[in-house]
């Protein structure tokens, strides 16, 4: 069966197969169905491994991502080392904090994981297109707390307000 398999692969049609091999065409024929077969079942086997292998790359981007958005979100702080005024002179040093609001990168390339693992998934309906372009960004929401919906909120208004509104709406994938 190798051998017939091997032969059609390189071209050759059943009857030469059979002559080559000694059987019969049928035999050929039937031999390789059954190959076909194994092949298929192979094939989906490995697509099923391939799918959940970037399923779960996908899955720890994810964690990366928002545990780098949490991060960014933290307060930053630095010495300040000025001259003293007056005669005395010297020098002092004090702590400045500026507060952050979050590095809003973060927020888009979650949402850009969400979307591959909804293609990936198959959750994202054909669309017909009319000539249009438009963007949308949507996401699970099942999948985050509602703390960190309202991170994602509160970093889109931060966004707006520095880019101007946006027209789009975020959608909740999981409702």
């Amino acid at each position: 069966m190798a051998e017939a398999a091997r032969m059609r692969l390189f071209g050759y049609e059943q009857t030469a197969i059979a002559a080559k091999l000694g059987v019969t065409q049928a035999t050929v024929s039937r031999d390789l169905a059954k190959i076909a077969e194994r092949w298929k079942a192979q094939a989906v086997t490995d697509l099923d491994a391939v799918r959940a292998r970037e399923l779960a790359k996908l899955d720890a981007l994810e964690v990366q991502a928002y545990e780098a958005w949490l991060a960014s979100k933290n307060d930053t702080q630095k010495k300040v080392v000025e001259d003293r005024p007056g005669k005395s002179g010297g020098k002092f040093a004090k702590i400045e904090t500026t507060q952050s609001v979050g590095d809003p990168r973060f927020l888009q390339a979650i949402l850009a994981i969400q979307d591959r693992r909804a293609k990936i998934l198959g959750f994202d309906a054909p669309a017909k297109f009319d000539g249009t372009v438009t963007t949308r960004h949507t996401f699970n929401a099942s999948a985050l707390s509602d703390g960190a919906i309202a991170e994602i909120m509160a970093a889109r208004a931060t966004m707006e307000t520095t880019t101007g509104p946006t027209t789009e709406t975020p959608t909740d994938a999981g409702a």
